[in-house]
């Protein structure tokens, strides 16, 4: 994705990358994610969505949630959302995806991390979902690459490649000089012993 006409002209300066942090623009992005998934067409969602919220991640009394009017049900939900740390909102995106509940509007949990990667991307969050889970992009950039000395497809297909790549071989982690020595002097030792061991069946003979 090209960057801002005020970018490009050096008016402004693109965003820097988000890492335990989170600014207004990603935080009302992923909101209007949620309310656009639960209040589609059918008032009441937002009612029962705040319910289960309240129950099953805020951990409050679910009889505070007012039951009225959807969008009191809403509100009283946002109050909640928009007090949560930075990691409280990725914990609250993470719990949606891994409820596929219609109240929360999220039937395909794969459909919904691609909608919160593209919000991610988007507003400059170090942070994308990777097998159901939220990961930090760096160390799903460049270390799995290094370590595996190949360039890693980072598809939605080959997402298990990506974590495959991520572990390194034991021939490309330094060594210690002193275990260097050793395999040295090991090495030497076993060819001393082949040597002695010839040496014998040649005198035999």
């Amino acid at each position: 994705m090209e960057g801002r006409f005020s970018d490009r002209m050096g008016v402004t300066t693109p965003p820097a990358l988000q890492f335990e942090s989170m600014n207004d623009d990603l935080r009302n992005s992923l909101w209007n994610l949620i309310d656009t998934r639960i209040h589609t067409g059918v008032e009441s969602r937002w009612i029962h969505a705040s319910e289960r919220l309240a129950d099953g991640f805020f951990k409050v009394r679910i009889d505070q949630v007012p039951r009225r009017y959807f969008y009191e049900a809403r509100d009283w939900t946002a109050s909640l959302y928009f007090k949560l740390p930075w990691w409280g909102v990725y914990n609250l995106i993470e719990f949606l995806r891994s409820t596929p509940d219609p109240f929360f509007g999220v039937q395909s949990g794969t459909t919904f991390e691609h909608a919160v990667n593209y919000i991610l991307k988007r507003e400059a969050a170090g942070y994308q979902f990777l097998a159901g889970k939220l990961s930090d992009t760096a160390l799903l950039g460049g270390f799995a690459i290094s370590l595996c000395g190949r360039r890693c497809d980072r598809s939605p297909r080959r997402r298990l490649n990506l974590l495959r790549c991520s572990r390194p071989s034991r021939d490309l982690l330094p060594q210690h000089p002193r275990a260097l020595s050793r395999t040295r002097r090991g090495n030497g030792e076993q060819a001393a012993k082949r040597g002695d061991h010839d040496a014998r069946r040649t005198s035999r003979h």
